[in-house]
């Protein structure tokens, strides 16, 4: 199965790089999963982000974000 490449930072630091089968995010217009090769898109983030990989889950805390989704990476600024 194909990875997603997830990088994701806050204003002063790096809060996650690596790779992800799949990433839901809620966003201000509801829930999102995006997965390799997702088609490319921008969007405002209002929770936390899960990242799963390989049976495992990772919760990052995220309030205020903006996510891009472009050439197989997905990437995040959280503002907080």
């Amino acid at each position: 199965m194909a990875k997603l490449n997830v990088k994701i930072n806050s204003v002063d630091k790096n809060l996650y790089d690596g790779l992800a089968d799949i990433v839901v995010m809620k966003t201000v217009d509801g829930e999102l999963a995006v997965m390799a090769n997702h088609i490319p898109m921008a969007t405002i983030l209002n929770a936390p982000v899960k990242i799963k990989n390989d049976e495992k889950e990772i919760f990052i805390d995220i309030k205020n974000a903006i996510a891009k989704v472009s050439d197989n990476t997905l990437s995040i600024i959280n503002f907080n």
